[in-house]
């Protein structure tokens, strides 16, 4: 679910969507982790499969998302898997040049996130924000999952012109 995340937001194949995967033990909440060179932004991803598709997403995986962004924001390399550390130049060259940080949450709920949860990613978006506006937050629910892998499966369209 991370890499369609990552296929939905940054718009890129799925080979750059697969690639950009780090989930894992001691992965500190983010799953996959990609950055747009041309546009410069750094997609950074938590994703969470449930069997209920009317939940939303529990508050103790946002906050160990949220604190996962910060450490990474703020160079705690020790605090992070061989999977990303081993994209670390890759991770403060992007950080030394972007203009913007996505953060996105995917889940297969069509509920929206709870609006105490909410607050959290509300909160820790405007301290980051606080000299600009550099990071963004975005729900990816069932709907846009489901939509995208519609729109994936569906046959080409087929333009032809026939003359008699």
């Amino acid at each position: 679910m991370a890499a369609a995340a990552i296929k939905i937001s940054a718009e890129v194949d799925y080979d750059v969507a697969c690639a950009a995967l780090v989930d894992g033990g001691k992965d500190n909440g983010i799953d996959a982790i990609y950055y747009d060179a041309q546009s410069k932004t750094l997609f950074l991803v938590q994703s969470k499969w449930s069997n209920s598709h009317t939940s939303s997403i529990a508050s103790g995986e946002v906050l160990k998302f949220l604190q996962g962004v910060q450490d990474l924001v703020s160079l705690k390399k020790s605090r992070f898997n061989e999977k990303i550390q081993k994209r670390w130049n890759l991770i403060e060259d992007a950080l030394k040049r972007l203009t913007s940080v996505r953060l996105v949450v995917a889940y297969p709920g069509s509920g929206k996130i709870d609006a105490d949860i909410q607050e959290k990613i509300d909160d820790f978006i405007r301290s980051q924000n606080d000299t600009s506006e550099l990071f963004f937050f975005s729900p990816i629910t069932q709907r846009e999952l489901f939509q995208h892998f519609v729109h994936e499966a569906a046959p080409p369209k087929i333009d032809l012109t026939i003359r008699l």
